[in-house]
């Protein structure tokens, strides 16, 4: 029903009534008498002003909940975010700055940005998140970033002993030891040692299970002045493989190893019962080669580091010293450390040498300025190593660099004095084990 009005006078006169001015006064002052309901049809659009409205009204009772968009709020700014003040008012926290992250201090207390995460010093396994894989490593790449990486597969199979060095050369030249490897693949690398299985202490002074790094040892070939590496190590997809030099065909008093004191070397001689050679191989280490820390890489247990030169061999042999430092972050002095010079490209001088190929550092040998290849040779670098660092430190004669040359991988015998362009194409790695 519509809003109707009547109009009705403000006094009615009975049929004998009596006329008086006050009663006359009264039919001046009619009354409007209204009925039914005022609909919004009877309201005109915007005809009702906000000054017609109380201050006080209780706008939510007349609003459904959830029915407000979000367009009726004020207009704010990109980035702002709503919170509740300390007076129970919504207000705006203004946008941070880029890569800040909102915080809250608790109760009680606005929220904030912040730049960086206070640390707990301390956080329990359970509260790390896995990337839901099985058998993984929590690890850093070689930026110093966390990553998770797979578990690198441990190989039984990856360490070898061999037959002794009398056993070996009682058998025809050429010597050469072949071994199965048992990865599948090319090692990323191999260390061989000459390991004692029975005390010497009367000749080189080594005990069972004491051993040296191949690349420490040489050949005497016929006087002290001729020098050459003792063995070459080759590798491929299936076998590690030695190569002995002929030169111990006349006897094992050639095959010369530093006695344990340090106070010189020594000929093996009649003690070639008491050693054999370890081999070691390692398939690429979880991730990259270049991980610090990757795990265990082989039956023995033990954490993996390597690194590359930047600076090619002719820029450090000519450098102060001449030495390179590798600096491992291992935190003590590594069990194993294996110096090689690798190829960056094909090598005119050294004929079947491709890039990426690896040559052992111990190959490489001194020749005095002006001297011949068969004179007075030696081993041109020698590795120190500590909790820190390996560093390679290159020999110097009557403080003379001498001229470098290289166990030639195709023969074994030493190449011409390595020149500038052939330097260049060669760079240290270091490759160490804790």
């Amino acid at each position: 029903m519509s809003l109707s009005f009547t109009i009705r006078p403000g006094y009615s006169f009975g049929s004998s009534e009596k006329v008086t001015y006050s009663k006359l006064n009264l039919l001046g002052q009619p009354r409007i008498e209204s009925s039914g309901t005022l609909d919004t049809v009877e309201i005109t659009d915007g005809a009702v002003t906000t000054d017609k409205l109380a201050s006080t009204i209780n706008i939510n009772s007349k609003i459904s909940d959830h029915n407000l968009a979000l367009t009726k709020l004020a207009q704010g700014t990109h980035g702002q975010i709503l919170y509740y003040d300390s007076a129970g008012d919504l207000v705006t926290l203004a946008p941070g700055t880029d890569g800040y992250f909102l915080s809250t201090a608790g109760a009680g207390a606005d929220p904030v940005w912040k730049s960086a995460v206070t640390g707990t010093g301390v956080v329990a396994y359970s509260s790390l998140t896995t990337n839901g894989l099985a058998d993984q490593y929590l690890t850093t790449d070689s930026s110093g970033n966390i990553e998770w990486i797979a578990k690198p597969i441990t190989n039984s199979a990856s360490v070898f002993d061999t037959s002794d060095l009398a056993t070996i050369v009682a058998t025809p030249a050429p010597y050469v030891v072949t071994q199965a490897h048992g990865l599948g693949k090319v090692p990323e690398q191999v260390v061989v040692t000459l390991r004692c299985i029975s005390d010497d202490t009367s000749n080189t002074g080594y005990v069972e299970g004491d051993e040296v790094l191949i690349w420490g040892t040489h050949v005497n070939q016929s006087s002290s002045s001729q020098e050459f590496p003792t063995t070459g190590v080759s590798i491929d997809a299936t076998n590690v493989i030695l190569q002995i030099h002929a030169s111990v065909q006349s006897g094992l008093g050639r095959f010369i190893i530093p006695k344990k004191d340090g106070s010189g070397t020594i000929g093996i001689s009649t003690s070639g019962s008491k050693f054999q050679y370890r081999i070691r191989a390692w398939a690429e280490g979880a991730g990259s080669s270049a991980s610090n820390n990757a795990g265990p890489l082989t039956s023995e247990p033990g954490y993996y580091y390597s690194e590359e030169s930047t600076a090619t061999m002719d820029s450090i042999y000519v450098s102060s010293g001449p030495k390179h430092v590798f600096t491992h972050g291992l935190s003590e002095v590594p069990r194993l450390v294996r110096v090689v010079l690798k190829f960056t490209d094909t090598v005119t001088q050294l004929p079947g040498v491709v890039s990426g190929d690896e040559i052992d550092i111990g190959s490489l040998m001194g020749v005095p300025a002006g001297g011949a290849l068969e004179d007075n040779t030696y081993n041109a670098a020698h590795i120190i190593n500590n909790s820190n660092s390996v560093t390679v430190q290159f020999s110097k004669a009557a403080g003379v660099l001498p001229n470098l040359t290289i166990a030639d991988p195709s023969t074994g015998e030493l190449s011409a004095a390595l020149t500038a362009v052939t330097l260049s194409k060669m760079k240290l790695k270091v490759y160490a084990w804790k």
